[in-house]
């Protein structure tokens, strides 16, 4: 497992002085590689310890998927067809470890609007749906706890994770 990093960090010539900005653009690439929680949780150590990166420049190379993807997804500018590529942590300020109550009061306090919300709902679907739809609800619920906006609430619905997690367990 720490074979991988270790061919990765060669490779692409990563090292602690880099930016957040451009460790993250390498975020998906790791997270294709390090598929499994417990990959990802030795290419942290090995990020960490071999490689002396701080904790936060771990998790910006290997989000906690649970909570974070860094895949680029292309979101539609609001006014027009034209669509610009986004990183998702981004644009939803997603912190590793921040759980769905937190990110729920999140939305809450900081008064994020429909587009911020459903940004945040896909950075938090993950490439199984039953858990991504899992994920999404829990969320609809602290909203709804939270008196959210119906608008708010119904950003976060997923209509193809939901088919697609409803398939699966039949």
């Amino acid at each position: 497992m720490s074979a991988i990093v270790t061919t990765y960090v060669a490779e692409h010539k990563l090292n602690k002085d880099m930016s957040n900005e451009e460790l993250s653009q390498h975020a998906s690439a790791l997270l294709e590689l390090l598929m499994d929680k417990l990959k990802r949780d030795k290419g942290h150590q090995r990020f960490q310890k071999g490689y002396n990166f701080s904790k936060e420049q771990a998790f910006v190379l290997i989000p906690d998927q649970r909570i974070c993807r860094s895949r680029s997804r292309v979101i539609p500018k609001e006014g027009g067809e034209e669509a610009g590529e986004v990183n998702i942590c981004q644009v939803s300020n997603l912190i590793p470890g921040e759980t769905v109550e937190m990110i729920a009061q999140r939305i809450m306090r900081d008064s994020l609007g429909e587009k911020e919300v459903k940004a945040i709902a896909k950075a938090l679907t993950s490439p199984n749906p039953v858990t991504a739809t899992s994920c999404l609800s829990r969320l609809r619920r602290e909203l709804q706890k939270l008196n959210a906006p119906e608008k708010i609430i119904s950003a976060t619905y997923d209509e193809k994770t939901t088919c697609a997690s409803n398939k699966i367990q039949k």
